[in-house]
């Protein structure tokens, strides 16, 4: 089994039911709930990189965003209006130019991109599935 789909596997144990929203490849419902749900193998060390579409979060497409971090065990929840903070101010990249962030496994922190000075503790979030909101 694939990263992607043993997060999928561990956040359906977690929360329950997912169904993908149509047109959407990580949105997923839970309840009432909408879910981005994301993965990265290890890149660098503990270091995890992950790019973000801002209509999620600017026009709250999504409620709670699930980061697994190179493995299902370590999934961070993040509820959007916290999420949208952290990554303010990231810097554009990819071929979408759309804003890039780095987790940091082993310091539990987010840092958005191009912001070194800017981190955010994160260790509250990791596998919080109690905070979704169903």
């Amino acid at each position: 089994m694939d990263l992607r789909s043993e997060v999928l596997a561990r956040v359906r144990a977690e929360l329950g039911s997912l169904t993908p929203i149509p047109g959407e490849r990580s949105i997923y419902r839970c309840g009432k709930a909408r879910l981005n749900v994301r993965s990265a193998s290890q890149k660098n060390g503990d270091k995890y990189w992950f790019d973000v579409t801002p209509s999620f979060y600017e026009r709250r497409k999504v409620d709670y965003f699930l980061y697994g971090c190179g493995s299902a065990q370590k999934i961070y929840v993040f509820p959007v209006a916290e999420f949208a903070e952290m990554i303010k101010g990231a810097s554009l990249g990819g071929q979408k130019q759309v804003p890039n962030f780095t987790i940091y496994l082993d310091r539990h922190e987010f840092e958005p991109a191009g912001m070194a000075n800017s981190t955010h503790e994160i260790r509250r979030f990791l596998n919080a599935f109690s905070i979704v909101q169903r």
